[in-house]
């Protein structure tokens, strides 16, 4: 294989793993069903929750467009 050939594949093996990783943790959320925020819970409603609460919140618009 050529370098251009190694990157390429490698790049579509990382791609491959995130589609599975997203894939899996939107299962989890499917299995469980509603639930509180756990700590260590994979779901992607859990990791949604926990990145809000990262985030600081977004200030309210006083103004209409």
């Amino acid at each position: 294989m050529k370098a251009g050939e190694e990157a390429e594949a490698a790049r579509k093996e990382e791609l491959r793993m995130i589609v599975e990783m997203i894939d899996a943790s939107m299962a989890l959320a499917v299995k469980k069903g509603k639930h509180p925020l756990t700590n260590g819970c994979g779901c992607i409603v859990c990791a949604e929750r926990r990145k809000q609460l990262i985030r600081a919140p977004e200030p309210e618009w006083k103004y209409f467009l």
